[in-house]
C-alpha cells in the first residue's frame, strides 16, 4: 500500500493532468471561439475589402486549423498562425516578420496599394479585445470550473 505522501503525490498529478486537459480541450476551445467572434466584429466588420478576397475560414484568420491551442505551464496558449495571402507575400517585406494576425492586430506596414489612409491600415486589436473581455467577464474561469466539476471535483 502506498504511503500518504505517495498517495498525495498521485492525487496532485491526477489533478494537474485533469486541469491541463480541461485547459486545452475546453478553455482553449472556448477562447478560440471568442477569438473567432472578435475576428468577425473587430476585423471583418470594420470594412469590406475591394481589392482582395478574404479567406476567412478558408485558410484565413478564422480557419480552425490556423488557431492553435497548446498547453503551457499553468495555462493554455492560443496562437493564430494564419499566413498572409500568398499573392501578397512578395509585395511587402514586413510580411516576413509576422503572421497575418500580428499585422492586423498592430496595423503595421499594411499598405499594399500605396494608400496613405485606408481602413485596412488601422490596427484592429482583436486578440487584445479577447483578453480584455475575458479579464472583465472571467468566463474562461467559469469554463474551467464547470469542466473540473464534470470530472468530479468540487469547486467553490
Amino acid at each position: 500500500m502506498a504511503s500518504a505522501e505517495e498517495q498525495l503525490k498521485i492525487l496532485l498529478e491526477q489533478l494537474q493532468n485533469d486541469v491541463n486537459e480541461s485547459l486545452v480541450e475546453e478553455v482553449g476551445e472556448f477562447i478560440k471561439d471568442k477569438e473567432q467572434e472578435h475576428i468577425i466584429t473587430d476585423v471583418y466588420d470594420m470594412y469590406s475589402p475591394k481589392a482582395y478576397l478574404r479567406r476567412g475560414a478558408d485558410d484565413g484568420l478564422m480557419a480552425d486549423d490556423n488557431i492553435i491551442i497548446s498547453p503551457i505551464e499553468n495555462g493554455v496558449r492560443i496562437e493564430n498562425i494564419a499566413s498572409v495571402n500568398p499573392y501578397y507575400e512578395d509585395k511587402l517585406d514586413m510580411y516576413q516578420e509576422g503572421t497575418l494576425a500580428d499585422i492586423v492586430e498592430e496595423g503595421t506596414a499594411y499598405d499594399l496599394f500605396n494608400k496613405k489612409s485606408a481602413s485596412y491600415l488601422d490596427a484592429r486589436p482583436f486578440r487584445q479585445n479577447v483578453v480584455d473581455e475575458l479579464e472583465a467577464t472571467e468566463e474562461h474561469v467559469n469554463v474551467l470550473s464547470k469542466s473540473l466539476k464534470r470530472k468530479g471535483y468540487k469547486i467553490k
